[in-house]
């Protein structure tokens, strides 16, 4: 077991249907690299989101910074 933690985050595209899933890292507060919106405790299920995404060097997908949408 590794001694890194991480929550995945599932999230579906609201105008396709499609389904994708993304690392939270304990190591950044389960925030995205650019920080803002903690998803351990500022983001509830079921709600909204503005996502941006990369991919890192291995072509997964990196979680670089999420809003709430109103």
């Amino acid at each position: 077991m590794g001694q890194s933690t991480n929550l995945i985050l599932y999230f579906t595209d609201a105008a396709t249907g499609r389904k994708y899933w993304l690392s939270a890292w304990h190591r950044d507060d389960y925030n995205p690299r650019s920080g803002g919106l903690g998803f351990k405790h500022d983001a509830p299920a079921g709600e909204l989101y503005e996502l941006t995404t990369n991919k890192n060097k291995g072509g997964f997908p990196n979680l670089k910074s999420a809003r709430k949408l109103t």
